[in-house]
């Protein structure tokens, strides 16, 4: 028997009993576990923590620091909606949705062809995997989000 109870925005409980046995799945919006969710906005933190650091060495006016501006702002909004705060949540606008999925996209282009070039089992291999991870996850929830508004 399969019941859900909504306990806040960001998750609702399952449980799903079986004669004897009870368990109890905690499940996000869109249908991530919370151990994957905290994964993933641990490697979010990590990627924007990069980016902030790597911005304070980009010339003003340069395409790179635009760019850098443009992916943090991503991350930001993905981060909001993830996060589970609905005071966090409500501040982001409808229209910030697209560009923010839009980075992320191109985050998981890049990731993706650079995770090629790092030897299976490596740091960088597992760091890349987690952020390619993190980063498909977050870009599910933004896309949820923008058609559960739109």
């Amino acid at each position: 028997m399969l019941m859900a109870r909504h306990m806040t925005w960001a998750h609702c409980l399952i449980q799903l009993s079986n004669a004897c046995r009870c368990f109890t799945i905690r499940l996000s919006p869109w249908g991530i576990a919370f151990e994957q969710l905290g994964a993933t906005i641990v490697a979010l933190r990590s990627l924007l923590g990069k980016l902030i650091k790597a911005q304070a060495k980009l010339a003003e006016g340069t395409w790179q620091l635009t760019k850098t501006r443009a992916r943090m702002q991503g991350l930001e909004v993905a981060l909001a909606l993830l996060g589970g705060d609905p005071r966090q949540a409500d501040k982001i606008e409808m229209w910030e949705l697209s560009p923010a999925i839009d980075e992320l996209a191109q985050m998981i282009d890049t990731t993706e062809r650079a995770l090629p070039r790092c030897r299976p089992g490596s740091s960088q291999h597992g760091l890349l995997t987690a952020r390619l991870r993190a980063l498909q996850m977050a870009r599910l929830g933004l896309s949820d989000e923008l058609d559960r508004r739109g």
